[in-house]
């Protein structure tokens, strides 16, 4: 793909039922009928009808170079998006509108100040003309009034009907043409240290190396040239593993990777400490600490009426989620902050079954099994390095 189009990383935000996997599937068909590039691993629109995890597609618009998260809700798969999107489309029903794992999502990106959001509010499940305009109207309201309360900007906020399982091709046409209109590239910052989050690892016996380590993931900053000496941020400590043997974007080897893309990294490596999901590479350490214990900022997903403590004092242990890693948590004790000028928080003090690494206030999502309980932040926490 040509690098003169400005790079856009683009979550889209759904459950399985409401067909977030087959719209993934139609906009890179939409995009691939223009006789535009698409790698990654869409396919068959049959092979992702259930496929759970968060997968990556890349496209061309008119203006940008996509890299495409697919997101079926689950709390480990918003972690992971949160770090990664520029953009952000939300699929919702029209007569459920934007549901609690999603606002969990936008209150996580929100975090990583993403501001730009896509509502699509699918009218599948009637029949064509069964919604009345003033309804639609207010289903429209409602959506952009809950991403304001959010912190999301009004001015980037935009909408769309669709009926994404009666047609989505037309569907995803009207999606693409939005992105093109009313997106902006981000950026992400290329001048600090690389730090890449890895999502998976796996071996390879090429090139001259035998079961080397290969590190998947998503570069945060930096750029991650050929050649470069990397340190991974450990359970315990800091450690150097080794050198960058080659980098690869989307299967194409190149000589660098700069930072808002996920890459695979081949490790020519020294080190008896092999990367693991969840841990973090980087050029330099400076910044990072690892957290025995953590005070939280909490917004728990309850039901209207329903004491968010009441919620949170049922779970003595969680999953936290934070980055690409994710620990099990146990509850020390909670309670409202009410020093914050304009609302209330919900704190908790927590300890780590094992060290959690952390770089300031970072974005967290907290779970039981598959279940989303909240999203927050990191308040505070005495670390070691």
């Amino acid at each position: 793909m040509s690098k003169a189009f400005p790079h856009l990383n683009l979550a889209l935000v759904g459950k399985l039922e409401n067909g977030v996997n087959q719209l993934t599937a139609s906009i890179a068909q939409v995009a691939a009928a223009h006789g535009d590039v698409v790698a990654g691993d869409y396919l068959e629109k049959k092979a992702l009808a259930g496929r759970k995890e968060l997968f990556h597609i890349r496209y061309r618009t008119k203006r940008f170079e996509c890299e495409h998260i697919n997101v079926p809700l689950s709390p480990d798969n918003i972690s992971k998006a949160a770090l990664q999107a520029d953009a952000v489309v939300l699929l919702s029903d029209i007569d459920t509108g934007i549901c609690g794992e999603q606002q969990a999502a936008v209150e996580l990106m929100r975090l990583y100040e993403v501001d730009q959001f896509l509502v699509l509010l699918d009218v599948s499940s009637g029949l064509a003309g069964d919604y009345d305009p003033e309804l639609i109207e207010l289903a429209e309201l409602e959506a952009r009034e809950k991403l304001v309360d959010m912190g999301a900007s009004p001015n980037g906020i935009h909408c769309l009907i669709v009926s994404v399982r009666q047609d989505p091709s037309a569907a995803a046409a009207k999606i693409v043409d939005l992105i093109d209109s009313k997106f902006q590239s981000r950026g992400f910052d290329t001048q600090s240290g690389a730090q890449m989050w890895i999502e998976k690892v796996y071996r390879v016996s090429d090139k001259g190396l035998r079961n080397a380590p290969v590190a998947f993931g998503f570069l945060r900053s930096g750029i991650i040239l050929r050649g470069l000496e990397l340190t991974m941020l450990g359970l315990t400590t800091t450690v150097s593993v080794g050198r960058v043997r080659s980098v690869e974007v989307f299967g194409e080897e190149c000589d660098r990777c700069e930072a808002g893309r996920s890459l695979a990294v081949l490790i020519d490596g020294h080190s008896k400490d092999l990367p693991r999901p969840g841990q973090i590479l980087l050029a330099a350490a400076e910044g990072w600490s690892l957290a025995h214990e953590a005070t939280l900022a909490l917004h728990v997903l309850a039901e209207p009426g329903v004491d968010p403590t009441t919620v949170l004092g049922r779970y003595q242990q969680f999953e936290v989620l934070c980055n690409m890693a994710t620990v099990t948590a146990h509850l020390v004790g909670f309670g409202w902050d009410d020093r914050q000028t304009s609302h209330k928080e919900l704190r908790a003090s927590v300890s780590f079954e094992k060290p959690l690494p952390v770089r300031g206030h970072d974005g967290i999502v907290i779970s039981s099994g598959n279940e989303i309980l909240a999203s927050g932040r990191i308040v505070d926490y005495p670390s070691t390095r």
